[in-house]
């Protein structure tokens, strides 16, 4: 199918716009649709996020929406429960360029470092025994 998408937008006149709908593009496309792939500016992103920790798992989202020149970023967003029972999605980072996975995982833990129950412990260990 890449085939025969290439050919249909190479035989386009030069500045014309085309918006690829694809809910199944995978953050590392194949080889052979690199430099296809890489032709588009990626005006709207949504890619769900699992991340699984060592006390619990959660939730966050990678998130990319066209606003304006100045503020067209990836964000990365955790999902946390509130007291309410609903869902709150805390951001917890942003880039220029889409995020690597390493980028990610490091927003993500850094992110939850704090709420962590081992963190929490220590910090109490070092309150009672001095700094």
């Amino acid at each position: 199918q890449l085939k025969e998408v290439v050919q249909l937008t190479e035989s386009l006149p030069k500045k014309t716009n085309v918006i690829l709908l694809n809910a199944e593009f995978t953050p590392q496309p194949p080889s052979a649709a690199r430099e296809f792939v890489d032709s588009f500016d990626i005006v709207y992103s949504l890619l769900p996020l699992a991340i699984q920790g060592f006390m619990s798992n959660k939730n966050g989202a990678l998130f990319r929406a066209f606003q304006d020149s100045k503020s067209f970023l990836w964000r990365a967003f955790m999902e946390e429960p509130e007291k309410t029972g609903r869902d709150k999605w805390k951001p917890v980072g942003s880039w220029k360029t889409r995020p690597n996975a390493k980028q990610l995982e490091d927003a993500m833990y850094g992110s939850g470092a704090g709420d962590s129950p081992v963190n929490k412990a220590i910090g109490g260990f070092r309150g009672m025994f001095g700094r």
